[in-house]
This record gives structure tokens, sequence and C-alpha cells, in this order.
């Protein structure tokens, strides 16, 4: 309550905005921490004693391959090193040709659940994430195109993977209390939720999405990534209940192991633990239905 007043009170609240919010402020008080350490320009070499000025040393601007050994050694931003996607975008006019580039951050992947041909599954909401889409923009270059086709390429991998399921659809109903005696009954926006079963791999490949050596594209200076990383499921937010305004919600973890012994799926239910099977965290109808965030 001290950072945010967005929790303030009893009301349910959203795990997905929790997380999003919590993230940014990790990162906002280490990018404070981390200005106030390289604010000093001057370092004191003689204890402060009575009466005796400190003697100061002011530090030469150091040359461009010290500038750089510098950043390279700067230590990496917890949330940057877990938290931090990179997406190419790439816009091609589709009357001329011409195309830009731009770098998107990302802390994690809201997608779409695509019911299509069958269950939705972590795969095919990724494959409708980085798919190509047609837009209305106006080229800059020519002036005559109007739409353009948008592309995306992953250039940066997060050490950890946090995908976010859209499980709520924002949809018009009529309203539960009128307020008015008018023939038309007053309306309201409410979000349904989307029970539908989302399976979701125990590994996981974004090779598929990744920008790599094998692309040719001589108009970009964005670096490419040769390697197939493979993620492993870690942990399951379930949100149990019907709509965004009410409900409770569980956390499926894999954790333990060590010397000799296997890693251990637990739900964790508020105080209560409990052990599952990895049939149950990765297959249970529950669990595939109530799925909200699912991390790798």
């Amino acid at each position: 309550d001290t950072l945010s007043n967005n929790y303030v009170g009893w009301d349910q609240r959203d795990a997905h905005e929790f997380l999003t919010d919590l993230m940014d402020l990790l990162h906002e008080e280490e990018q404070r921490l981390r200005d106030d350490n390289n604010s000093a320009e001057t370092r004191l070499i003689t204890p402060m004693k009575q009466n005796v000025p400190p003697t100061v040393i002011h530090t030469q601007s150091p040359t461009k391959s010290e500038h750089s050994a510098v950043v390279s050694a700067a230590p990496t931003r917890p949330t940057d090193e877990y938290f931090k996607l990179e997406v190419e975008v790439r816009l091609v006019c589709d009357t001329c040709g011409y195309t830009r580039n731009k770098i998107e951050m990302y802390r994690h992947l809201s997608l779409d659940i695509d019911t299509n041909d069958g269950d939705a599954t972590i795969e095919k909401g990724l494959q409708k994430f980085f798919s190509p889409e047609v837009l209305e923009i106006s080229c800059e270059k020519c002036k005559e195109g109007k739409t353009c086709t948008q592309s995306m390429r992953l250039v940066q991998s997060p050490g950890a993977l946090l995908i976010h399921l859209k499980r709520f659809i924002v949809q018009e109903q009529p309203a539960l209390t009128p307020t008015n005696t008018s023939s038309t009954p007053p309306r309201e926006v409410a979000y349904i939720k989307n029970r539908a079963r989302v399976k979701y791999p125990q590994t996981l490949s974004m090779n598929l999405f990744e920008k790599h050596a094998t692309d040719n594209d001589s108009n970009s200076s964005i670096p490419l990534m040769n390697k197939n990383k493979q993620y492993k499921l870690r942990s399951v937010v379930h949100h149990i209940g019907n709509t965004a305004n009410r409900g409770h919600y569980t956390t499926d973890a894999l954790g333990g192991g060590g010397e000799d012994k296997e890693e251990q799926w637990t739900r964790f239910d508020d105080g209560v633990t409990t052990p599952i099977s990895k049939d149950e965290a990765l297959r249970g109808d529950d669990s595939q239905r109530n799925a909200y965030m699912v991390m790798y």
C-alpha cells in the first residue's frame, strides 16, 4: 500500500495485474539504486577527521575501450535477467516494400486462447502472437501505401518465460440493477471468463519464433540468435471462478529435488500445501481449464 494504492481494500484483485505492477516497482527500485551508485564522480581516500577536510580525487573519464569494459561488467538487473524479452517488429509497406524495424520489450507474453481446430495450446497461442498481420498504416516513403504487413521475431530470450492467458473477455450485458425506467434497458460491461482447456507442455521451445543467423536481412543491425533454448515448466497460477470480479487463486509449482531426489509438484492454496502428481499438474481437467499464468 505504501508503493501503490491499486490494492487497497478487500475487492478481488487480478494476479496478472499484481505481478506486472510488482515487476515494474522492483525494476524502478533497482534503477534508483544503480543511479545512486553511479552518481558519485569522486571518492574519498582520507578518513573524515575533525577540522580536517577529506582528500578528494576526481576520476578521469574512461577511454572508449575502458568504458565498454565497465558497461559489460555491470551486473544485470534481476528483472532484466529473468523477465526481459525483446522482439524485433518489422513493418513492410504493401505498396512499395519500404521496411521499418523497431525493438519492443516485454516482461511477459499475453496469449489468446485459440480453440480453432481442437483444444487450445500454448504453442497455438504463440503462433498467433507472432503471425504476420496486415495493419492500416500510411507509408512515410511512397505516400501511396495505406497498409503494411507487420511481422515479429524474438531477438532476446528471457531467463524465465512468463505467459499470461487471456481468460477474460469483455462483453456487454443487461445491467443487473437498472437505474432508469426507459423502454431500453441499460447495459453494462462485464468480463466473462473463457474456461476452455489450454494444454501447456512440460518443455517449450521458442526456436520457431526466434531471429536466426539464417534470416537474410541486410537492413537490420539486431544481433541474431543461434541457440535453440528449451524452457521447462516451473509453475502454473490458476484462477478458480467464473468472472474477473470474484474467484480464488491457487498455484502449482515444481521444486525440491537434489541429490538422488526427483522434483515434486506441489499445490499452494492459501496456507495449505499439497503434493500432487505431474499428471494432475499438467493434464488435470480443472488445471487446464483454470490455468491463468504459466511460467517456464
